[in-house]
């Protein structure tokens, strides 16, 4: 078990369900986490052989292995499970926020609220200066991704709400920039200072 002065403004590198069980009980002021939620899909878009769809390389939306799961049921096992770590490290009255799956993170806030009696405290877009082009032209692109946020019983909340109505704290964003060619779509880099009114001033 680690003690919290040895692990404190360090990255520990490592499977997550691993290294979560080593972090004594009650000792996290917050927990912010982007894990996988099964949006990798087989499917290569082709673009450039058409003059009807957009110019550029072909996009792969394979991100990894790690991001495939065999059905729904396995993966939300899976994310129960981590989330059940990360359940037992949270100070009381603490904030749990994560991004996932819009589709999917209901079933992240039904469980919160009846195993652990959690809060839900709201949702944030995470709006995407990249978003994934639509080659084929048959729906809108996915320009924006969802973040839920929610507090543990038992304790007061941190939430410094001043901080939270300054001009664009909650841009997520990043800047376009001209990229070289690559065969993969580049996932749009998270701003994770804007979540800093959760924390202690």
């Amino acid at each position: 078990m680690y003690k919290i002065d040895e692990i404190r403004n360090k990255i520990l590198c490592g499977d997550a369900l691993s290294e979560l069980k080593k972090i004594p009980d009650e000792s996290v002021d917050m927990i912010l986490t982007d894990p996988p939620y099964g949006i990798s899909s087989e499917v290569k878009i082709t673009r450039g052989r058409n003059k009807m769809k957009f110019k550029g390389p072909d996009i792969i939306l394979k991100f990894g292995e790690w991001d495939i799961f065999e059905n729904l049921e396995n993966q939300m096992e899976w994310t129960f499970r981590w989330i059940d770590e990360c359940v037992r490290i949270l100070k009381k009255g603490r904030i749990f926020a994560t991004w996932f799956d819009r589709d999917k993170i209901n079933f992240i806030s039904h469980y919160l609220q009846k195993k652990y009696q959690f809060k839900t405290k709201g949702y944030f877009a995470h709006l995407k200066s990249n978003p994934v082009p639509q080659a084929r032209k048959v729906k809108w692109m996915n320009a924006w991704e969802i973040i839920g946020l929610w507090q543990k019983p038992g304790g007061k909340l941190v939430y410094n709400y001043q901080l939270g109505q300054q001009e664009r704290l909650y841009d997520c964003t990043n800047s376009r920039r001209k990229r070289k060619a690559r065969s993969s779509h580049p996932k749009a880099r998270k701003n994770y200072r804007s979540f800093h009114f959760l924390l202690d001033e």
